[in-house]
């Protein structure tokens, strides 16, 4: 009897009471079977769109979306849902890409050499669209222009036109206050006329998921967002989802031009954000981090119990981001927080061609990180820590670091004493200093231990980049 009520207290603080002042519609989705004049309430009469679904209810649905299918839409300000998957096959992908349907729009600029893109003619483009987009105005700060059909990505955004110098380079504003952007040309440097790469995607200014509270997202694929793909979560639970290629636009309203772009964020601002898991994920190709939990303001509170476990991290900036900034200066820190289990595979390479300081594996701005634990997790690849604070308890961990990479460096404070990788000593020094009680293996890129152990990593991983066909969209 006692755990019967110590189950239902549980269930009533994740779910709240919601459920039972009405029951949980349920509603079909699928963008190449479904009409949104169908009742959308069994596979046989599927809705067409999201957005059509969430003015039924944005609250108690049960929303299923259609395998093999791609939805050009984001879904916010959902709570006490559950969105996932029906039928065979891929994933369902949520995709923020625009898609140049018309690969011969490009024309050569006169007076800087490059090709430029006129992004206001809608009619030369199919994907996600400026009607459904949560800012209009910066619709166009794009990411990264993405090639499909061979599965390259260009990201090399530079801020001003002088800066295109090299192959791949692009250009889209040097403004980043917001009553000064402008966002109708796209420049980008390439050594024949781009049409040459057919339909190109263009990652648009948008999350995948956000704003959501007491959901179940499982089974899903995002992608082609250039700002996060989920943030601001509270007592969620993210479960065998893919997210790739995500972030890498430039940050409007920033006191500086800087981009950014996360896989998860759980942000904490001016409202609790607590009991998020993420879990069996596969997060690969962001700009900046995989994973975070970072955030600043005036009313912050403890994280609570915000968790990454058994996910997979491939190809991205950091796999775990962490730091709390509150602006009245209280001391604030993690409770049971963790990051456990994962494994995150060639950190820094993210496929961007735009590396930073601070590519590592593991990334702190904070002081402070009491309450957080860094356990169990397989690091390959890359360098270990960037940050001049621990986590409470980092343990476990195996660590496979190429020689010359460093295990602590920190990019915020100028002279700080950087530990590079370059011996057994220098792990001795790592350890000595932060007390971390994890295995740490040095290996020398391209040799033959390192190629034996790449092939066994990607085995493991199955890593496969969300697959994207779009010629059925461009029509």
């Amino acid at each position: 009897m006692f755990v019967l009520l110590a189950l239902t207290s549980l269930l009533q603080c994740a779910w709240g009471n919601a459920s039972q002042d009405s029951p949980r519609l349920i509603i079909y989705v699928s963008s190449s079977q479904g009409n949104d004049e169908n009742d959308g309430l069994t596979e046989k009469t599927p809705l067409r769109t999201i957005k059509k679904a969430l003015r039924l209810r944005n609250n108690n649905l049960h929303l299923f979306l259609k395998c093999e299918d791609v939805f050009f839409e984001s879904i916010s300000g959902i709570y006490d849902c559950i969105v996932e998957s029906y039928g065979q096959g891929e994933k369902p992908v949520l995709c923020g890409f625009r898609i140049l349907k018309n690969a011969t729009a490009w024309e050569k600029d006169t007076l800087s050499g490059v090709w430029r893109l006129d992004m206001a003619c809608e009619d030369n483009f199919a994907g996600f669209s400026i009607e459904d987009a949560s800012d209009k105005v910066c619709f166009n700060n794009i990411g990264c222009l993405y090639d499909s059909e061979n599965d390259r990505l260009y990201g090399r955004l530079v801020k001003s036109q002088k800066s295109i110098l090299k192959e791949g380079d692009f250009y889209t504003s040097s403004a980043y206050t917001k009553n000064k952007v402008s966002f109708r040309y796209l420049y980008f440097k390439f050594d024949k006329n781009p049409e040459c790469l057919g339909n190109l995607c263009f990652s648009t200014y948008n999350h995948g998921i956000y704003n959501i509270k007491r959901c179940i997202i499982r089974n899903i694929a995002i992608m082609g967002f250039a700002r996060h793909g989920i943030r601001s979560i509270d007592h969620s639970e993210i479960r065998n989802c893919h997210i790739d290629i995500i972030g890498a636009s430039f940050l409007i309203g920033y006191k500086y031009w800087v981009r950014y772009g996360n896989g998860i964020e759980c942000w904490i601002a001016n409202a609790p954000v607590s009991y998020n898991t993420i879990t069996n994920c596969t997060i690969s190709r962001t700009y900046d981090c995989g994973s975070t939990i970072q955030g600043k303001g005036s009313n912050m509170s403890n994280p609570v119990k915000i968790r990454f476990i058994n996910n997979k991290f491939i190809f991205c900036r950091q796999a775990f981001e962490h730091w709390l900034s509150p602006a009245d200066g209280r001391a604030l820190n993690y409770a049971d927080c963790e990051f456990s289990h994962n494994i995150c595979f060639m950190m820094g390479d993210n496929q961007f061609d735009t590396p930073l300081p601070q590519d590592a594996n593991l990334l702190s701005y904070g002081k402070d990180n009491q309450g957080l634990s860094i356990c169990g997790n397989l690091f390959y690849g890359a360098s270990y820590y960037c940050g001049q604070a621990f986590a409470t308890r980092m343990s476990d961990n195996k660590v496979y670091v190429y020689r010359g990479q460093y295990l602590n460096h920190y990019h915020g404070i100028k002279k700080f004493p950087t530990i590079y990788a370059t011996s057994k000593k220098d792990i001795e020094a790592y350890k000595n200093r932060v007390k971390d009680r994890s295995e740490i293996h040095l290996l020398d890129r391209d040799s033959k231990a390192d190629r034996k152990m790449k092939r066994k990593l990607l085995k493991r991983i199955d890593y496969k980049p969300v697959r994207l066909v779009i010629d059925k969209y461009i029509q």
